[in-house]
């Protein structure tokens, strides 16, 4: 198991160029340890989620989130399902 901390969450709210769809969500911006075979310290990325999801995470994806130790559940086709707070 990975753990990962929740170090910003941004509203993503837009109209898509491409097809003017209308996309709504978050982005979660994330740091997690690199491999101690790899390196040392931490990485970071973003994962983005649409407002449906976020809709259905058992955890209250807001400000009181941000610093927190999370785990994600991956659903069978590779997507983010749910957030466990460690």
């Amino acid at each position: 198991m990975t753990i990962y901390k929740i170090e910003g969450i941004e509203k993503i709210d837009y109209i898509s160029k491409k097809d003017g769809k209308h996309i709504e969500g978050i982005k979660l911006y994330i740091s997690f340890p690199i491999k101690a075979d790899r390196g040392i310290g931490l990485k970071t990325d973003d994962i983005y989620l649409s407002k449906k999801s976020v809709e259905k995470m058992s955890c209250p994806l807001d400000e009181s989130i941000v610093g927190c130790d999370v785990d994600f559940v991956y659903n069978r086709f590779g997507g983010i399902s749910d957030i466990n707070l460690i």
